[in-house]
């Protein structure tokens, strides 16, 4: 199991913030596209503009005001941070104007949340701090993470004390106000069924004798053997869950008594797929070679082509109408909450 880098501070501060405000730097979700909305052809489309570039060194240290509370340049950086540029060192002046925005959104909510008189506790703050630092391997690689970036573990509660003060802004004021009927739910999956329909998709599990592309017809020979063996003694009645444990190169589904769950044409390789669509309910098919070695294939059940019940997608359709009616909710209190106060912006 692998540690996190020494260099994932702003990484790692993203991740403990990520809840905070996940919304603020992006559109609502699209509606569902409409079979008649068909993007012209790339051949007669015309050519992307080149994205209008920022200097960083061109920056004012200041880059905007909130209601008197200074964005710097630094700050706006630091978020952009990680994301490529022209290639000449200067970065994507939409992004950047959008980046600058979701701080400004963040400061407002975090006024406001002071305003009304709203507060995180020292305890609030240490039990996430106390998360971060356990996917550590020890806590000096904790605090060498934040050195490298140029943060201390007091720097990083503050900054997590703002971050959350905003998360619990926005759920309590905007987000717990947001509900969505079960008429709204019914009403989109009735509304769209063409995103309903699942295809034919088989129940597999499979054990694989792994062997590279590149190896030695010695070696592809002795992986073609063992592989012809499984098969030989699952056809003497072995058990499937026990040859996949003992013999599959799967790290994926050989725990898991070679199980692949369910699989719809087009998501694996042509061979594998035209073998296991070939093979009926139960039955075991012969050793097929693929370009990730030789496979046993076993097709359990078959689920038809159709459209999803809607017991089976009402919950997911909830959350996304949720999460669509927040986003809209949080854009409209930013608009409000700038309309109020005074921002000003200089790049």
């Amino acid at each position: 199991m692998s540690h996190p880098s020494s260099k994932l501070a702003p990484a790692l501060l993203a991740a403990l913030l990520a809840a905070a405000v996940p919304v603020l730097a992006q559109a609502p979700p699209a509606p569902p596209a409409s079979p008649a909305e068909t993007p012209p052809s790339p051949a007669v489309a015309p050519a992307p503009p080149e994205p209008a570039a920022l200097a960083p060194a061109k920056l004012p240290a200041v880059v905007a005001k909130v209601n008197g509370h200074e964005i710097k340049k630094d700050e706006l950086l630091a978020q952009v941070k990680g994301v490529s540029g022209t290639g000449d060192g200067s970065l994507n002046a939409a992004y950047v104007r959008q980046v600058l925005d979701t701080l400004i959104a963040r400061t407002l909510f975090r006024q406001e949340a002071l305003a009304q008189g709203l507060t995180v506790t020292d305890d609030e703050v240490k039990k996430e701090i106390d998360s971060l630092r356990g996917q550590f391997p020890s806590p000096d690689a904790f605090t060498k993470a934040l050195a490298a970036e140029g943060m201390n573990e007091q720097q990083l509660l503050e900054r997590a004390r703002q971050e959350f003060l905003v998360q619990k802004y926005v759920e309590t004021k905007v987000a717990s106000k947001i509900t969505v009927a079960d008429e709204s739910v019914k009403a989109f999956y009735d509304q769209n069924q063409d995103q309903m329909k699942v295809p034919e998709r088989l129940h597999l599990r499979h054990i694989l004798v792994g062997v590279e592309p590149t190896a030695s017809p010695e070696d592809k020979q002795k992986a073609k053997a063992e592989a012809d063996e499984v098969l030989a003694k699952l056809k003497g009645g072995g058990d499937f869950a026990a040859l996949a444990k003992e013999h599959s190169d799967d790290p994926g589904s050989k725990e898991k008594a070679g199980d692949l769950s369910w699989i719809a044409q087009g998501q694996t390789v042509e061979p594998f797929e035209k073998a296991a669509f070939a093979l009926k309910d139960q039955e075991v098919s012969g050793v097929v070679e693929t370009r990730f070695g030789y496979h046993v294939i076993q097709r359990l059940e078959t689920q038809a082509a159709g459209v999803v019940p809607f017991d089976h997608v009402k919950e997911r359709i909830r959350t996304f109408l949720k999460q669509r009616d927040t986003q809209q909710a949080l854009q409209a209190e930013i608009q409000a909450l700038r309309a109020k106060g005074k921002v000003e912006t200089f790049i």
